[in-house]
């Protein structure tokens, strides 16, 4: 997770902020939310879900510094999927068509 999200976690218990942090995708904390009725400003989501910057686990733009997982999956056009990619360290988006 990144900085912004830690932020907003320090509010929670410390057995809630654990079951947070261990979130591997948006899905994930999504449910995790709804499940424990946290409400999070959309800045933080849009944060976490498109990374507020890279912290120094992955700094600089080098695609090796960085804990890419397969996000989403859409539909792009000419037959073609678009897969997006998000960082476990700093929650940077990239996105590949296929």
């Amino acid at each position: 997770m990144n900085k912004i999200f830690e932020e907003h976690l320090k509010d929670l218990s410390p057995e809630l902020q654990e079951k947070a942090r261990e979130c591997e995708t948006m899905e994930e904390l999504n449910d995790f939310l709804a499940e424990n009725d946290i409400e999070l400003p959309d800045d933080v989501l849009d944060a976490v879900a498109g990374g507020g910057g890279c912290d120094e686990k992955c700094y600089g733009s080098d695609d090796r510094k960085h804990n890419w997982y397969l996000s989403d999956i859409f539909e792009a056009s000419g037959g073609k999927s678009q897969y997006r990619y998000v960082c476990r360290n700093c929650g940077n988006s990239k996105y590949e068509t296929k």
